[in-house]
């Protein structure tokens, strides 16, 4: 579904596509939000592939589940646009609302009723000997974590940690997670990491499958 934008702030709906409901969900809160508000729908593969749509935005609400979030927030954060989450997914650890709660109540949020809750990010970049043309190495950005490892098969790497340039550890392991708080429950947990306070601006470095950690 394409995006219709305003040339002044708006509010965004982005929704799963992969979810038959979300849609016509997201829609519905579309309507809510006519009188006084310029919402707009889109969906989530649409909005990443506009980017500059978020710089537009003072708010974005999200209909699907926290892989929805995950994806919309590397974009939302660099444009310093808070989320609201509606959960379609099984889990919904970061979203806020149920469908009926949105429905009834999703004004109070784009009021500013709410409050904000700040979380951790990670930026990740690759630095590679070699550049190809070919390669995108912009910056990467990630609510949840970031790997280090092999593309293919699982193959041993060795892995120096510094901090500041000082050396913290090194590991000789599958790969490396690096973990916000958000992200502790995630891939870190499955690898028996332990779990942090959401908004704990700790991060996490969790070898998966050492064979030796210095």
């Amino acid at each position: 579904m394409d995006c219709k934008m305003k040339t002044s702030e708006g509010i965004g709906i982005v929704f799963s596509q992969w979810l038959s409901e979300a849609k016509p969900l997201a829609e519905r809160l579309m309507d809510k939000l006519q009188d006084g508000y310029e919402p707009w729908v889109c969906s989530l593969d649409e909005f990443e592939l506009h980017p500059s749509y978020a710089q537009k935005l003072s708010l974005i609400i999200t209909v699907g589940g926290d892989g929805t979030i995950l994806r919309v927030v590397r974009i939302a954060a660099v444009c310093g646009v808070p989320i609201v989450g509606v959960n379609l997914g099984r889990v919904g650890f970061m979203t806020e609302l149920s469908p009926k709660q949105a429905i009834d109540g999703i004004r109070k949020y784009v009021q500013s009723s709410g409050w904000i809750e700040e979380r951790t990010m990670l930026v990740a970049q690759v630095f590679p000997e070699e550049t190809r043309h070919d390669e995108d190495y912009s910056p990467c950005h990630g609510l949840n974590e970031a790997v280090l490892g092999r593309p293919s098969v699982a193959r041993l790497i060795h892995v120096e940690i510094r901090v500041n340039d000082q050396k913290l550890a090194s590991s000789a392991a599958d790969s490396i997670i690096v973990s916000t708080a958000t992200g502790s429950t995630g891939y870190n947990l499955s690898a028996g990491g332990p779990i942090l306070y959401p908004e704990s601006p700790s991060l996490l470095l969790k070898p998966v499958s050492p064979q030796l950690s210095l």
